[in-house]
């Protein structure tokens, strides 16, 4: 039987289809255990990203806590999409430790003219990347309030990120109320100039 070429043959087969069956099995498994991985990894990597995105709330809900009432506002303009972000501060009506999204226009519309044309002009600035930077003391409108129509406010800002091309995608800056300021300003040169005409 050892010799009969018959049987040879099938245990070479036999032997042929149990290495291929092994080769096969083998695939499998590597296929398996590789789809186990990166499901997993997928599992893990979005729990992380909700984790994070659950800490970047929390942050900024205490950013908007520690703003309020300080007269300060944080915004945020994504170019593409024209989004403004704006964390405001009470300043002029924005409300105090909200977050609104609306456009740069919205924002711009708010701003009492002659500033409007003036601010609008050094946004357009920033957005063509004729500047990296902005500021501008202009006055918002304040309805409601007869003692004073206006607020001045800061406005600041400053390019964060921008497309390979070097094209400017989002700036971020602040808005800070300076209208007590202002009125002091207003009142020393007042008394200034007083002083000059009683001394003459």
């Amino acid at each position: 039987a050892e010799g009969n070429p018959v049987l040879l043959g099938m245990d070479r087969d036999a032997k042929q289809w149990n290495y291929e069956l092994l080769v096969v099995r083998a695939r499998v498994l590597g296929v398996l255990l590789l789809f186990t991985v990166v499901v997993t990894a997928s599992f893990w990597i979005s729990r992380l990203s909700l984790e994070n995105r659950w800490r970047i709330g929390k942050a900024q809900e205490k950013l908007r806590e520690s703003l309020s009432d300080t007269g300060i506002g944080v915004w945020e303009w994504t170019i593409p999409g024209d989004e403004f972000r704006l964390t405001g501060s009470g300043v002029s009506g924005m409300g105090r430790g909200k977050e609104s999204r609306k456009q740069l226009g919205d924002f711009i519309e708010s701003v009492a003219e002659p500033h409007r044309q003036r601010l609008s002009a050094a946004f357009a600035g920033l957005k063509k990347g004729l500047a990296t930077t902005l500021m501008e003391e202009v006055a918002l409108k304040n309805p409601g309030a007869k003692d004073a129509p206006h607020r001045w406010v800061l406005v600041r800002g400053k390019s964060s990120r921008k497309a390979p091309d070097g094209a400017i995608l989002q700036v971020v800056g602040s808005v800070v109320d300076i209208t007590l300021d202002r009125r002091t300003k207003v009142i020393l040169e007042a008394l200034a100039e007083a002083s000059s005409k009683v001394l003459q």
